[in-house]
Parts: C-alpha cells; sequence; structure tokens
C-alpha cells in the first residue's frame, strides 16, 4: 500500500479522476500540486523550501490520495537529542567518579589523622 521513491525517479502522483490539482495534508505543512508534476518536481521543490529530505511516501486508497514527509530538520532533533541523552550519562558517571575518588581521598585522610592522632 505504502511506497517510497528516492528523489531521482519521475513517477507520477495519481490524481483523484477529473481533478486538476489536490491538495495534500503533509506533516509538517498542507502541500498544494498542480496535476502532471512528478515525484521528481516535488523533492526539488523540498530542497528548495530545505525542509525535506528525499524519502517521499505516497499512499494510495482508491481515489485518496495522501503524501507524508519527514522533516530534515525532525530527524536532526532527534539525533541532537540523543547526543545530549549520551553527553549527559556520560557525565554522570564521571561525575560519579570523582565523588568515589573524593570519598576515598577523604578516607585515606581521616586515616592518617587518627593513626597521627594515637601517636604518642
Amino acid at each position: 500500500m505504502a511506497s517510497s521513491s528516492s528523489p531521482n525517479t519521475s513517477k507520477k502522483i495519481t490524481f483523484p479522476h477529473g481533478e486538476d490539482d489536490v491538495d495534500f495534508d503533509c506533516c509538517p505543512v498542507g502541500l498544494h500540486i498542480p496535476r502532471g508534476k512528478s515525484v521528481m518536481w516535488l523533492y526539488f521543490m523540498a530542497l528548495d523550501w530545505s525542509m525535506f529530505n528525499s524519502t517521499v511516501h505516497i499512499i494510495n486508497l482508491g481515489t485518496i490520495v495522501a503524501l507524508s514527509l519527514s522533516t530534515k530538520k525532525e530527524e536532526e532533533e532527534e539525533e541532537e537529542e540523543e547526543e545530549e541523552e549520551e553527553e549527559e550519562e556520560e557525565k554522570k558517571e564521571e561525575e560519579e567518579e570523582e565523588e568515589e575518588e573524593e570519598e576515598e581521598e577523604e578516607e585515606e585522610e581521616e586515616e592518617e589523622e587518627e593513626e597521627e592522632e594515637s601517636w604518642p
């Protein structure tokens, strides 16, 4: 039912019978496409907007035509979030290691002080 097309294809978008153009409900924006325009044309339009990636999914259900595009921005935000989470985890681990080292040093100092105090 769903198929994806690479940007170098010129597969035609199917229009409902008798329509000269179609309004697609897209995420994140609505898109108006005149009859006869290809997926390749859509891809270049998207490049001009510099917000869509090259993945174009076309779903045909009888006379219903839907188009779903994911955005580069969304993908970049997801990658950034993952990187930030990894960095936070690394920082936490480093902080925990530092705290453990500090505790060990404090214990050693306390032991040394106790030894010094116990000397006559």
